[in-house]
């Protein structure tokens, strides 16, 4: 029996060190970019495909449409972005990047999920595969398989959750410079 204790507790080490280089991760890119990996991801979109509408955006990356309207919200208010009626359906919104966008987007460091695909594209097909499998059952151990998270393996600051899950409420007062450079927790 102390054999499965000690197995257990190694499983339990390893996911939190996957959640630790999550949140280190995340810090940093907020502290040095105030930006989150979302966010950064949505400029990365946008940079590489010029323009697109928060729907098309959604799809790219793999979030809700609630979820895109709370980001794009924030790249807006940081003129990171434009936001445009369609000249061809004046009903959509077509989002396009500004320089300052695309000045943030090229000096931010790569995305994780960007450095692990590449990882996981040194493997076989059966090690992907076998990866896939584990995870997919710890996550649901975890009772996270109903959970609209992006692809990003990071985490939002806790202001920005909020606001982007439930992007038709009021927006949360703005954060300081201050604030931003020293983040009192996990971004």
């Amino acid at each position: 029996m102390p054999h499965l204790v000690e197995l257990d507790n190694q499983i339990l080490v390893a996911i939190r060190r996957i959640s630790h280089s999550v949140e280190v991760y995340s810090r940093f890119l907020w502290q040095e970019f105030g930006l989150t990996a979302p966010q950064l991801g949505t400029l990365r979109e946008l940079l590489q495909k010029t323009e697109g509408t928060p729907t098309q955006i959604a799809q790219w990356m793999s979030i809700s449409p609630a979820t895109v309207a709370g980001i794009l919200k924030r790249l807006h208010e940081r003129k990171l972005i434009y936001r445009s009626r369609d000249q061809e359906d004046g009903r959509s919104i077509v989002v396009r990047i500004t320089e300052e966008g695309k000045r943030l987007a090229a000096e931010a460091p790569s995305l994780l999920r960007d450095d692990f695909r590449r990882n996981l594209r040194r493997l076989e097909s059966w090690e992907r595969m076998q990866i896939l499998s584990v995870l997919q059952h710890v996550a649901c151990m975890m009772n996270a398989e109903d959970l609209d998270h992006p692809p990003f393996l990071s985490t939002e600051p806790p202001e920005a959750t909020l606001a982007d899950e439930q992007a038709v409420q009021p927006t949360p007062t703005p954060v300081s410079r201050h604030e931003q450079t020293h983040p009192s927790g996990p971004e």
